[in-house]
């Protein structure tokens, strides 16, 4: 038999039990166990349990628990209550095992004894009514439920004369306080750190978000090309979060042009995921896109912008088309070719200098040409004199200076325009 003591009110209780031989108290199995075999007194009335609900074998049939021979057991759900109020706080109760057949005996015994204590608000802790201190009753408390203590020490340390003790402990149970329990001064005191209430609504709690949009969108040559834009939501946590509604895209160009004709329907990837298409058509303009994704998270409305740019595929990227071509402009005939070219303008370059050195044939006319000059400079900046004859002669005798020796006559005969100089 085995005494349970007191046991939670609602609570359920699992009874095991053994049998031995009769002859060598060797453990053996036992026959002819039921729900029905279980009787259960209240109080030490004579009056069973007049229901078996609530009661079940262990095991499926209650006999060789976990296939080991002669241990039994079975279980009773206190908050079955199909006797009316059977079981109630305070009562004893004696659970009789009878009968069962054990080594060809028919066998009837006391399996267990128990008392029913109110239930438990946390699993494992009963709850305990303080009736004395020491044998002296406590005093009636102020507040019903609420014993009134008169400390001599705490901490260690006399309490004497102390009106408010501090008190230091290593923590405190958080339902233990509440906004009677602390003084006002104290409640003012902590409110005056911390922000008021306006603040607090006032605050913007933003759900984490991850947009992928892509930088330039390519326009096809030809068909459609699709792009995919995606949104991931998080909590303050790092977890995936659903917002209070689908997020939405308002898509225009840089002008205010509405391009979300463009885009497919939200698909819910998973919780706080999203995924729409982008469709690019040969023939799109090149444009700036902006993006602006709305957010509906815990009923507060949040924007993300984002930019793209819609660029011409075919000047965008170097094709296979382009490096084909490539190829084929640079055979060894065509570089022969640019060479010849190159060799061809090189002797050009050559016969120029050749003639500008000295002595080369440029160089002769240009030393013609300043002799020229020369002569001219002569002519019209130093001193000479003209004599006209009637013939249509003119004789003009030039020297560089009034005292320069040197006299230069120079004959010109306008009616053929010859010159001569001596």
């Amino acid at each position: 038999m085995i005494h349970l003591g007191n046991v939670p009110a609602s609570s359920t209780l699992y009874i095991p039990f053994t049998t031995y031989g009769k002859s060598n108290g060797e453990s053996i199995t036992c026959s002819g166990l039921a729900v029905t075999d279980v009787e259960i007194y209240k109080n030490g009335s004579t009056t069973q349990r007049a229901s078996d609900a609530g009661i079940a074998l262990l095991d499926t049939d209650g006999i060789d628990f976990d296939s080991i021979t002669g241990l039994h057991g079975f279980s009773i759900d206190l908050s079955d209550n199909t006797d009316a109020s059977f079981y109630s706080v305070g009562a004893w109760y004696w659970v009789v095992v009878s009968a069962i057949t054990v080594d060809s005996q028919t066998v009837t015994f006391l399996a267990a004894t128990f008392r029913i204590a109110p239930a438990e608000a946390i699993t494992g802790h009963p709850k305990t009514d303080i009736g004395g201190w020491l044998g002296t009753a406590p005093a009636t408390p102020t507040v019903a439920g609420v014993p009134e203590v008169d400390l001599t020490h705490v901490n260690g340390s006399v309490a004497s004369g102390v009106a408010t003790p501090d008190v230091n402990v290593a923590s405190v149970d958080p339902d233990a306080i509440d906004g009677d329990a602390i003084a006002a001064s104290a409640v003012t005191k902590v409110q005056s750190g911390l922000a008021t209430a306006a603040q607090v609504s006032s605050l913007q709690v933003n759900t984490r978000t991850n947009i992928q949009v892509p930088i330039e969108i390519e326009i096809p040559d030809a068909s459609t090309q699709v792009w995919k834009i995606r949104m991931f939501l998080f909590d303050s946590d790092g977890n995936m979060e659903a917002p209070d509604s689908t997020p939405t895209i308002a898509l225009t160009n840089a002008a205010g042009t509405d391009r979300s004709s463009r885009l497919s329907s939200a698909t819910v990837l998973s919780t706080g995921a999203y995924s729409w298409d982008y469709t690019a058509t040969a023939g799109d303009a090149e444009e700036q896109l902006v993006w602006v994704f709305t957010v509906v998270e815990g009923g507060l409305t949040r924007i993300y912008p984002a930019t793209s740019y819609v660029v011409e595929e075919t000047a965008y990227r170097f094709s296979s088309t382009d490096r084909s071509t490539l190829n084929a402009a640079a055979t060894a005939a065509a570089l022969a070719t640019v060479s010849g070219k190159i060799d061809t303008i090189d002797g050009i370059v050559d016969t120029l200098l050749a003639d500008l050195i000295n002595g080369g044939r440029l160089d002769l006319i240009l030393d013609a040409i300043l002799a020229d000059a020369t002569l001219a400079r002569q002519i019209l900046g130093n001193k000479h004199t003209v004599v006209e004859s009637p013939t249509g002669t003119f004789t003009i005798s030039v020297r560089n200076d009034a005292d320069d020796a040197t006299v230069r006559t120079i004959v010109y005969v306008a009616a053929t325009g010859a010159r001569t100089v001596s």
